[in-house]
């Protein structure tokens, strides 16, 4: 799989193809690529949505969806199953397994928390040009780079509410 400016592409028998919205992919400016445990692949794009692939079949997540924008330049995953995903306006925080309900249709909306500048970051602009754009470290903190220095995540010590 390659993220590209025209979207994605993929090498099939040795030949990179690109993938066709035909297949439901719809995405441009690919920036993010994520395997998750199961297998299921993530793909983020600079505006165009988050992209679940899940047993030959893409399924579209964006604002619609209850995402907080439609760019996701960096997916990392965290030991809750939860997926942090940077962007121009921050960084947002969405559980895996609602986007799965989402995808199966049995809810509409996934829930997300975004966070910026009032939750500390010197700036909220986490638009990952360069790759990769963010890493889980060995302690499971998160490293996002942001327009105004680095925001350093600790997944384990926010509580949930």
């Amino acid at each position: 799989w390659v993220g590209n400016r025209d979207g994605l592409a993929r090498v099939v028998n040795g030949v990179l193809r690109q993938v066709g919205v035909d297949t439901g992919f719809t995405g441009k400016r690919v920036r993010a690529i994520h395997q998750d445990a199961s297998g299921t692949l993530w793909f983020g794009t600079y505006d165009t949505g988050l992209f679940m692939y899940r047993d030959g079949r893409f399924t579209r997540f964006t604002v619609r969806e209850g995402l907080p924008t439609n760019g996701a330049f960096r997916i990392i995953e965290d030991d809750r199953a939860r997926f942090w995903i940077s962007s121009n306006i921050g960084i947002y925080r969405v559980d895996r397994a609602g986007l799965e309900a989402v995808a199966s249709g049995r809810q509409r909306t996934v829930m997300s928390v975004l966070y910026g500048r009032e939750d500390g970051m010197a700036n909220a602009e986490a638009n990952g040009l360069g790759q990769p754009s963010g890493i889980r470290a060995r302690d499971g903190r998160l490293w996002f780079p942001t327009q105004r220095g680095v925001a350093v995540i600790n997944p384990a010590a926010l509580t949930h509410n």
